[in-house]
């Protein structure tokens, strides 16, 4: 047992490693894990710390298959590959779990009306559905209204809160961020895009730096190459720490069109399937711009806290592809013209500079 012991020290220090310090080199667990797959799995008591160590490597469908009673780790591969309903099928007695799953598909309603939330959890699903005053009304120290309403001075002298990162980010604020200067997301936003990419980690930043990577490429001119990065990149990544869904779903279609294709934009995948991935977000986006719904429709959605950015983006997207260039212009402005916090409470940089190339390319004033 204490070999066993020892062995899941080390697996719990390389995974932090892993996740914390930006690396991409996942050898060291691996070779951890194959040392439990030759010594150590008949022994239960290594399950658990083997089981999280796969999921650091991606293998996250040999988790479900090896790993029936770990209920921690399966939740989590369950999460990373989408699949938040069998989450809700196989775990109704997790309350946590289950709100946790309900919000991520866009059913923060739901998660209220089945369970008996304490004041923050349910305050963050009306931040999340854009009923700010509810939510304060509620809990008047959230620290997610806080952010949803820009009132940053909250944070002022707390320089261990949690949200500082965020804040730091959405407002530019460098005194803020030299804590976290290298981060992919910051070295992105800051124009530093090899860099970011050579910091990527496919655990938590690898989708965003690739998106970077790819945008940079086509605009100066690599089209092939830089669409041959996005399509080989798998839509469905439910393990990254940023939002990568809007540029995907939305952009990379588009990009498509420029490049030549006709069509693209309307055979988004999404809207014959998978409505529930991203907060639905995606679903409505393709809806919208296929022409399925109306604005106010798009604007009614669950989680409406972006909303009308989403649908600015959508519209510019759309008034591009109609050939309405001064429409895609006043809808571009309108989207940049929004505090980023407006947009998402996490950065989008990529989605940012999107949106500036197109609008130079359109020639704005």
């Amino acid at each position: 047992k204490r070999v066993v012991l020892q062995w899941s020290t080390a697996v719990g220090n390389l995974r932090y490693d892993i996740l914390y310090s930006h690396s991409d080199d996942t050898s060291g667990l691996a070779e951890y894990i194959a040392v439990y797959d030759r010594l150590f799995a008949q022994d239960h008591l290594a399950d658990r710390s083997a089981a999280l160590g796969m999921v650091l490597l991606l293998r996250f469908q040999e988790v479900l298959d090896r790993f029936p009673r770990q209920r921690e780790p399966r939740q989590r591969a369950l999460q990373y590959l989408g699949r938040d309903e069998q989450i809700l099928r196989e775990y109704p007695d997790d309350q946590d779990a289950c709100v946790a799953a309900l919000v991520r598909m866009g059913r923060s309603e739901d998660a209220a009306r089945r369970y008996a939330l304490p004041p923050s959890a349910r305050a963050f699903g009306l931040v999340l559905a854009g009923r700010l005053d509810e939510a304060q009304a509620l809990d008047p120290q959230n620290q997610w209204v806080f952010l949803a309403q820009g009132r940053f001075e909250e944070f002022a002298g707390k320089p261990g809160h949690e949200m500082l990162r965020r804040v730091g980010l959405l407002v530019r604020d460098q005194t803020i961020l030299d804590r976290w200067k290298d981060e992919p997301i910051n070295l992105i936003d800051a124009g530093r895009i090899d860099a970011a990419f050579e910091q990527r980690n496919r655990f938590g930043h690898e989708v965003v730096c690739l998106q970077a990577k790819a945008l940079d490429q086509f605009i100066h001119g690599a089209r092939a190459d830089a669409l041959g990065r996005l399509d080989a990149c798998d839509p469905l990544v439910f393990h990254q720490y940023d939002p990568i869904w809007m540029f995907h779903f939305v952009a990379v279609p588009f990009l498509h069109e420029l490049a030549g294709e006709s069509a693209v934009v309307q055979r988004s995948e999404v809207i014959a399937g998978r409505r529930f991935d991203f907060e639905q977000h995606p679903w409505y986006c393709a809806r919208f711009l296929a022409g399925e719904i109306s604005a106010a429709e798009f604007l009614a959605q669950p989680h409406a806290l972006h909303a009308p950015a989403q649908l600015a983006f959508c519209q510019a997207i759309r008034a591009e592809r109609e050939g309405r260039r001064t429409d895609a212009v006043r809808s571009y402005q309108e989207f940049l013209d929004l505090p980023r916090w407006r947009r998402n409470l996490d950065l989008e940089p990529v989605v940012e500079r999107f949106v500036r190339w197109r609008l130079q390319e359109l020639g704005a004033p």
